[in-house]
């Protein structure tokens, strides 16, 4: 056995790839059921953690890596030994505040991390001394996503409190000023800001006045997501 671990694994992942792109799944879950036991008995603990390192830093920090097709499966989750040993090794980071590892562990789907809260990671991961570029763009979209689901129901109602809403802009806003924002995410924030100024004014004048009326008089292309109902 080779002692260059991340080597020895990669091959092997990409050997996995061409049998499950070609339709051979279950080949190819035998092939990674193997790999994942032999390399958890042939290569020393250190070894492992370095190869599991690079692993992670290739599926989720290099843009052209082909390993990034180990998350494009169907239910966007690495393969279930794969992710189990990933889990472990990401979680016994994440338990000693590591980076990128935090970051790593909220952008990585793996059954070994689901008992820990994902946007509390990252939000660990952005008050880190070691918080990059990728984890305040992380960061900044996961107040975003938190806002467009609080407005999910518009006009009919919020699905989250005003409070909740003032935390999360003052947050953004503490971003920008600190971080450099893409144009485009800072635009996305602008809009709900004004989307939901509109909500809360419809809401204070009960409802008498047209909520589309106001969006349109503040820029908005507001377009409701439809709602069923069923007796």
């Amino acid at each position: 056995m080779q002692t260059d671990a991340f080597g020895w694994l990669k091959f092997e992942l990409y050997e996995y790839l061409k049998l499950y792109d070609a339709g051979l799944k279950k080949r190819a879950n035998q092939r990674l059921k193997s790999t994942v036991s032999k390399f958890k008995s042939e290569f020393s603990q250190t070894q492992r953690d370095c190869a599991l390192d690079e692993l992670c830093r290739e599926i989720l920090d290099e843009n052209k890596s082909e390993l990034k097709n180990l998350k494009n499966r169907g239910n966007g989750e690495l393969p279930f030994e794969l992710g189990e040993l990933v889990g472990e090794y990401l979680k016994g980071r994440c338990d000693t505040g590591e980076m990128p590892h935090l970051r790593w562990a909220y952008q990585i789907c793996t059954r070994g991390l689901r008992e820990l809260d994902r946007n509390e990671l990252l939000r660990s991961a952005y008050c880190h001394e070691r918080c990059d570029a990728r984890t305040v763009e992380l960061y900044f979209c996961m107040l975003l996503d938190a806002l467009d689901w609080g407005a999910h129901h518009f006009p009919e109602g919020c699905l989250i409190e005003r409070a909740y809403y003032e935390q999360l802009t003052r947050e953004a806003r503490d971003a920008r000023e600190k971080h450099e924002i893409s144009a485009w995410l800072n635009l996305e924030f602008e809009y709900f800001v004004k989307l939901y100024e509109c909500y809360f004014e419809f809401k204070s004048r009960g409802g008498e006045v047209d909520f589309y009326a106001l969006c349109k008089e503040a820029g908005l292309n507001f377009t409701p997501v439809k709602s069923f109902y069923y007796e």
